[in-house]
């Protein structure tokens, strides 16, 4: 029985600290809250055109305009960090931002809207070489020849469904 009004004592302290909380929100015409409310906080890379860079040069930085515009904000703050290994720990699970302009979808650590942009991907060989007829990365001609490809982007993993990955080489 004592512990049960310890607890009761408990929660009074806290439901009038509450009511405190609000009434000196009020009276001083601020907030207390920790992150502001009229603020998209947005994780990016500081330097991934045409996507995002530190400048706000990119078509995401626009976009994360308008979202923060639709949703009746007032700004956007960001916070830069490559898009590399730790991206997501060191900014949204760090509670760095709220959100990350341009993932890739279908990734476990996040939850995804919809995609919004969609790009082609090339296989660049001589007019004139021995690749010349290869319209596909599947085709049995790539099996045993070095390829280039921009590590950590979505031709690679179409490469290692194609059995090609083993002899790929990164470049940037």
């Amino acid at each position: 029985m004592n512990g049960f009004r310890i607890s009761l004592r408990l929660v009074a302290a806290v439901l009038s600290f509450a009511g405190t909380a609000h009434a000196q929100d009020r009276e001083f015409g601020g907030s207390i809250e920790l992150v502001d409310p009229n603020v998209v906080r947005v994780c990016a890379d500081p330097s991934n055109l045409p996507f995002s860079n530190d400048k706000g040069a990119g078509f995401e930085n626009a976009l994360a305009d308008f979202v923060a515009a639709k949703l009746g904000r007032k700004s956007v703050s960001y916070s830069f960090f490559p898009q590399a290994t730790g991206f997501v720990r060191m900014t949204l699970g760090a509670s760095a931002c709220d959100i990350i302009m341009s993932y890739p979808q279908g990734d476990d650590l996040v939850q995804n809207t919809n995609g919004y942009y969609r790009t082609a991907y090339s296989l660049v060989v001589p007019k004139d070489g021995p690749l010349a007829g290869v319209t596909t990365i599947e085709d049995p001609l790539l099996k045993d020849k070095v390829t280039g490809v921009v590590a950590g982007t979505p031709p690679g993993t179409y490469m290692a469904r194609a059995g090609l990955i083993g002899k790929a080489r990164a470049i940037s």
